[in-house]
């Protein structure tokens, strides 16, 4: 026969095995759950995945592959302002860049192309002093392929006029300003690709 102290003594104990049994079977039924319910769970070591907003937004990550050519534009003049001449380069159709370089498409390579490109217009932002927060303030449609567009640019939050060419003669030149500048951006091998390089002032 249990006396009294004893009992008192068992009671706790009990109480407690069956509050941690209790929590066991329900982490059990939680895990269960998770797995019925087709939610993966991720493991410490696991690395985070990366969400992008869309598909889309993930194929322009990889690829820089536009298929809104106004997104092209604005990225690629992004790209400039943040001196990220990688992919400004692979934003930029290419033909007059390497013109500029006297280099035939067909001998160069894709990496050496990234190289020769984001040099190219690493130096055309150094010279001129270009690249700056700009703001798109027209389209126009040319073709299904082909848009070009009127983009402004800014300098301590005001417009920058670009002056030049010159008319007049030699002794009291008159300088043409605007702040406008016109970019072109097409469709080719079904991403669209800018035309232009920063804006070359005189």
């Amino acid at each position: 026969m249990v006396d009294m102290k004893t009992k008192n003594n068992i009671t706790p104990s009990l109480i407690f095995i069956l509050v941690v049994l209790a929590l066991i079977a329900g982490i059990v039924y939680f895990r269960s759950d998770i797995r019925f319910n087709g939610i993966s769970e991720i493991s410490p070591t696991s690395s985070p995945m990366i969400t992008p907003s869309s598909a889309k937004d993930l194929e322009v990550s990889k690829s820089l592959c536009y298929s809104d050519p106004r997104q092209a534009l604005d990225d690629y003049l992004n790209y400039l302002e943040q001196q990220d001449f990688i992919n400004a380069g692979r934003l930029n159709e290419g033909s007059y860049l390497l013109s500029l370089a006297g280099t035939d498409p067909k001998s160069i390579s894709a990496e050496d192309k990234d190289k020769l490109f984001a040099k190219l217009l690493g130096d055309l932002c150094a010279g001129y002093d270009t690249c700056l927060p700009h703001k798109i303030i027209e389209e126009n449609k040319i073709s299904t392929d082909e848009y070009w567009y009127e983009v402004v640019f800014y300098i301590q939050n005001e417009p920058y006029e670009f002056c030049g060419p010159y008319e007049g003669g030699e002794s009291e030149p008159t300088p043409i300003c605007h702040t406008k500048i016109k970019y072109r951006v097409k469709r080719i091998d079904g991403c669209y690709k800018n035309l232009d390089t920063p804006p070359i002032t005189p």
